[in-house]
């Protein structure tokens, strides 16, 4: 047996050297009641003003222990076998939720972005500002427009611009020209190039043989 209760607040406390979350909730006829919250290990969360409490009867004489909550504002989406954890503003709204689905997969969400993983692996994540970040099922890593392989070889990327240092083992242009490389420094096989750099390169012997002097910066 036991009652049902409406929230009016909650407190944490010590009692016998134990860390407690005490509940006051009004049981009907203007009595109130404050009772320990029990709860499983690990979990760590407390109910706002308004919520619906149950509270068990302990073998203790007239005693209570509130044992679970029942939230009357937000809307239930779990399904079948799923788990899904959300946190309240004070209105009472969810203002942030992570779903374990029963397909494999999880999402977290609040209002701004969202960060997901999907049940063949893949990991994505967005924001409201259009930024995209994912690590796709087949290892490929991709950063708004740039993809990254699992060699480390980028592609799709306009510009690429860089305030410290880009290491690569080789650097390939398209079939056009590249347009321009924004960096503090650029060594391609253990050469500096300076930015702005050219070569210039002049025959040393007649027109048309192979051979020619050093570059000329």
């Amino acid at each position: 047996m036991g009652r049902i209760g409406r929230v009016l607040s909650s407190v944490f406390s010590i009692k016998r050297k134990a860390s407690v979350t005490r509940i006051k909730s009004d049981t009907g006829a203007g009595a109130t009641k404050l009772n320990d919250l029990y709860g499983p290990s690990g979990d760590d969360s407390r109910p706002l003003p308004g919520d619906f409490c149950y509270l068990a009867v302990t073998e203790k004489q007239g005693g209570y222990a509130i044992t679970g909550f029942l939230d009357p504002k937000s809307e239930q989406k779990a399904g079948p076998g799923e788990k899904r954890l959300y946190a309240r503003g004070e209105d009472g709204a969810a203002v942030i939720e992570f779903w374990l689905k029963n397909d494999g997969s999880a999402v977290l969400t609040n209002a701004e972005g969202e960060i997901s993983l999907a049940a063949d692996g893949a990991i994505s994540g967005s924001n409201t500002a259009g930024g995209i970040v994912a690590v796709l099922a087949d290892g490929i890593v991709q950063l708004n427009t740039v993809q990254i392989d699992l060699l480390g070889n980028i592609t799709g990327a306009a510009n690429i611009m860089a305030s410290g240092t880009v290491t690569a083992t080789s650097f390939v242009g398209g079939s056009a020209s590249i347009a321009a490389v924004a960096a503090g420094s650029i060594s391609i096989g253990g050469v500096d190039l300076p930015s702005g750099h050219t070569h210039n390169y002049s025959w040393t012997v007649a027109a048309g043989s192979a051979e020619t002097n050093p570059p000329t910066p």
